[in-house]
């Protein structure tokens, strides 16, 4: 028997002892029924408080002053009794944390009434617009519905093996067979609430085995980390909660791995993370690193360089087989995300990202923060308990120096990375977030938990004179912060104080045994347990204001209308075409009910499809997005958009026949659109669109395509009209303000009646207007597209205003269609379509029978990973306007063939297969061996 089961073994026998020799505690005759006297006197007080919070709900005063009144009434337990029965059956301490964890987030969800407690659901910001959506279209793969390589509804078409890489390898993806569609928010929420109990039973795990100990302080740590304010506003960000919750159990087993033990924990749970989502595993992977030299400083007090170098070694093949294991995704993902739209050269901002007394507020109770805006902060808030004992780590003698100068540098380091926008950039793998700022937040919390952990390994050797003056020391470091932060949130500062006094006193009570150790950790726990929950219930309700969540009816309702619609256009029409629904709920909903369209939002977008659809005057938000805002005959037409869905019954707008009028939506057929591929000059492949207005750019599509000089699209002049704030510059289109900003007004007189188009590029502007007549449009100066400004009759003004308070650089352009030269045109363009005899998600055949050498232009997504073959021969495919696939082909009759095979997945599924035996022979080699011992002599 090893050194370390013997360990276990006396342990859990002096445990036994412990409990059988258990003194029971005075008693009268009532004393049994105190702790149910003092849960239910504590919940009916707790209720009646919530009562003064106009906010809270019914159903959350209930669960939460339940939960309140039985963590106090456990304090009045025997308490050598439940300490004793915690030693003797220490899971119980595991399955606490997960089950108060799942009882505070419940609480929030009554308190902020979501679904079953209210008409809400968990749908909002990313949840709503990627999360549910893709997790609907991988719910169809799994029923047999769509392809797990490729998606034609992703969007226009994309990759889905890499898009899954980012968002769908969590193994909860497979129970979401078990949901209808319409019902994946409910699956959202049950899945939040089971993931923050697996990250409360995590830490435990970690806690108890690291520090070990099997006593209240598991669940009081646990539940820290798993209603840390990260935790508490990263949940809804669904994708990255996977690496969360492993990260406990990380650091777990690189401690085993210095202490000579074997890497299996390690090994299996960073192949997880780095399948279940790269990026926040690329984080765990760098936080590591510094945690096994940390640890490894910590236990080894007399170097042995032979020692250190294989602790080294193992650790660093853990990671490399781990990597390797999960190859069949990263390689993939990584030849994906060099061609994505977050892929751009970034270079690092200026040194200072943050004052660091801004980053110290955020550890105060109810911290004011915003997660979306441009002045976001780092969500470090892991408890005021935590914040009180940080002083002790310090001022205890009994904490080793190695252990106070290895933690305290790992914490300062994190501190430093959130100032310090270099190390913020490195931390963000080389690039800057779109939103949800500061990622690797979460890593400090779990440091200063760990801090936390030792000074509650090392409580009987504190003072309650330490307590004391730590407490003292801790106001005053709160109030400078308070004021030279110029803060004015005074409940912040003083709910901060007050939890910082009740946990002083609970602490001093306990050092000088007026409370016994159980029953002033339980009080602390249930004090605990208000802290956080109340807390987390304002960030989420706070949280709400920038992203407001959804009523769960007209979500459920907006599916199932938008899913008929779509079906009925299906059945009534089985050709090959593209389909938006204007004014959409998400910019996934191709994704969600299984059509092809022009919108997609993901962190994995094409990036050179998004340059090309920006080029033309598409809306593309950052490097993320690209949806569908105003009917624009010529391109909508070329990129196979035969039907648009309104809301509402938009009137007889030209080139849109109405098909089909539901109880909601409006069906509107393109009568111009073309096919999704068809032939056309080899010219096209010069197509210019390195032009700052799109409207030049769409022309030049159609004389490269059709060897013409004709344009589609007049751009008209405009004028300045007399009005012109100084520090104002107009001059072709381009606009320049000074940093005083000012006002831009602009006219334009038609000299015919025309259909205008606007483009308008002014991002910061605070105000953009167009009027002609008495319509009026407002523009969104987050965004640049055009939009579609309907007719300007014979001698009708257009009044362009743009306002800004800053200084900005923009682009301004108003343009007329010639519908004679569009019609000639589409009928152009069209002459030569393609026959297509297969057309599904990673394979696509067709018949062109050209008359002259041409192209044949696709209004496909360019990717690597489409291998293209003419005549049974393969060629390689032209990148038309950088972002669309073409084919150049000969005179006479051509065989086009498709496929579609992600780049790096047949190496990454060698690596990982060759790692995972590897992994198997190093991890259970004596199990082999003695197998095949067995075998031989049988």
């Amino acid at each position: 028997m090893s050194s370390k089961k013997k360990q276990r073994k006396m342990h859990k026998k002096a445990s036994e002892k412990a409990a059988l020799n258990v003194k029971p505690c005075g008693k009268n005759k009532y004393s049994e029924y105190m702790p149910i006297a003092v849960s239910l006197i504590t919940a009916v007080s707790v209720f009646l408080l919530t009562l003064f919070w106009s906010d809270a709900t019914t159903a959350f005063r209930i669960i939460f002053s339940c939960g309140v009144g039985l963590l106090f009434g456990g304090a009045f337990l025997a308490p050598e009794a439940v300490e004793a029965f915690g030693q003797k059956h220490g899971y119980i301490y595991i399955v606490m944390s997960g089950a108060i964890s799942f009882i505070g987030l419940l609480s929030i969800f009554a308190f902020m009434g979501i679904y079953p407690f209210g008409e809400y659901s968990v749908a909002n910001s990313d949840m709503s617009q990627q999360y549910i959506p893709f997790y609907a279209s991988a719910r169809r793969a799994l029923l047999g519905g769509g392809n797990i390589l490729y998606s034609q509804n992703l969007g226009m078409g994309g990759g889905y093996w890499s898009l899954a890489g980012y968002y769908l390898c969590s193994p909860f993806v497979l129970l979401s067979v078990l949901f209808p569609s319409e019902a994946l928010p409910d699956f959202m929420a049950v899945q939040e609430l089971i993931k923050l109990a697996l990250a409360g039973c995590s830490f435990a795990y970690f806690y108890s085995r690291k520090f070990n100990r099997n006593d209240i302080t598991v669940v009081i740590a646990s539940l820290c980390y798993s209603m840390s304010s990260f935790m508490m506003l990263h949940v809804n960000v669904i994708v990255w909660t996977d690496c969360l919750v492993l990260l406990p159990l990380l650091a777990l087993g690189t401690e085993r791995i210095i202490k000579g033990g074997k890497p299996t924990l390690y090994i299996i749970c960073l192949t997880v993370a780095l399948i279940s989502n790269y990026y926040i595993a690329y984080m765990l992977c760098i936080y590591l690193l510094i945690y096994y030299i940390v640890s490894a400083f910590i236990a080894n007090e007399k170097f042995d360089l032979k020692k250190t170098g294989v602790s080294f070694l193992k650790f660093a093949g853990s990671s490399l087989l781990s990597a390797g294991m999960a190859a069949f995704v990263l390689l993939p993902s990584a030849f994906a995300l060099k061609y994505s739209a977050n892929a751009g050269d970034e270079a690092a901002p200026d040194l200072l990202a943050l004052n660091p007394m801004k980053i110290l507020s955020q550890f105060m109770y109810n911290s004011e923060f915003s997660v979306l805006s441009d002045d976001a902060m780092p969500l470090v808030y892991c408890s005021i308990f935590a914040l009180t004992l940080l002083p002790m780590f310090f001022a205890c003698k009994a904490i080793s120096s190695r252990v106070k100068i290895s933690f305290g540098c790992l914490a300062g380091f994190l501190f430093v990375s959130l100032a310090v926008n270099k190390l913020n950039f490195i931390w963000h793998g080389m690039h800057i977030p779109n939103m949800l700022p500061y990622r690797f937040s979460f890593l400090l919390c779990f440091t200063l938990l760990i801090i936390a952990g030792y000074v509650m390994e090392h409580f009987d050797g504190i003072s309650s004179n330490a307590f004391t003056f730590g407490l003292i020391g801790l106001i005053i470091a709160a109030a400078a912060i308070y004021f030279i932060d110029g803060a004015e949130n005074m409940v912040m500062l003083v709910a901060t104080l007050i939890l910082a006094v009740a946990y002083t006193v609970i602490f001093v009570m306990r050092s000088e045994k007026k409370l016994h150790s159980a029953a002033a950790m339980t009080a602390a726990l249930a004090v605990l347990f208000v802290e956080l929950t109340t807390n987390g219930a304002l960030a989420w309700k706070n949280f709400s204001h920038e992203s407001s969540y959804s009523v769960r009816e007209d979500y459920i309702s907006d599916y199932i209308e938008g899913e008929k619609t779509v079906s009925q256009i299906k059945v009534s029409d089985s050709d090959i075409y593209r389909i938006e629904l204007f004014g959409q709920g998400t910019f996934n909903d191709g994704a969600m009910m299984g059509y092809s369209s022009l919108s997609h939002f993901s962190s994995t977008n094409n990036g050179r499809l998004m340059n090309l659809l920006r080029r033309m005057g598409y809306n593309c938000d950052g490097n993320v997005a690209y949806y569908y805002k105003s009917f624009t005959p010529l391109m909508d037409s070329v990129l196979n958009l035969k039907y648009v869905v309104y809301d509402e019954d938009v009137g007889d707008p030209p080139y849109l026949d109405i098909q089909a009028c539901g109880s909601e939506n409006v069906v509107y057929r393109n009568t111009l659109a073309l096919p999704r591929a068809f032939a056309v000059s080899d010219e096209l492949v010069d197509w210019n669109i390195e032009q700052q207005n799109p409207f030049d750019v769409q022309n030049d599509f159609v004389k490269k395509a059709l060897g013409t000089e004709k344009a589609v699209y007049c751009v008209e002049s405009l004028a300045v009209e007399e009005a012109l704030t100084a520090g104002v510059r107009f001059d072709g289109g381009s606009v320049e303000f000074s940093e005083s900003g000012g006002m831009l007004a602009l006219k334009h007189t038609a000299d015919s009646r025309k259909h205008i188009y606007a483009y308008i590029n002014c991002h910061g502007a605070s105000r953009t207007d167009i009027n002609i007549g008495e319509n009026q449009y407002h523009f969104d100066n987050k965004d640049a597209y055009i939009m579609d400004l309907g007719y300007c009759d014979k001698g009708q003004d257009l009044a362009l205003s743009v306002a800004s308070n800053e200084s900005l650089s923009g682009y301004i352009a108003v343009a007329s269609l010639d519908e004679a030269a569009l019609e000639e045109s589409i009928a152009r363009l069209g002459k030569l379509p393609a026959e297509f005899t297969e057309y599904s998600d990673t394979h696509i055949a067709c018949e062109v029978n050209a008359e002259e050498d041409c192209l044949l232009f696709t209004s496909i997504p360019y990717e690597k990973g489409w291998s293209v073959y003419v005549n049974g021969k393969k060629t390689d495919a032209e990148a038309v306007g950088g972002g669309l696939l073409g084919v150049s082909l000969g005179k006479g009759q051509n065989t086009v063939e498709l496929k579609y095979f992600p780049r790096g997945l047949s190496a990454g599924m060698v690596i990982s297969f060759f790692s995972l035996m590897l992994a198997v022979v190093l991890l259970f080699r004596s199990r082999i061996i003695d197998f095949f011992k067995r075998l031989i002599k049988n």
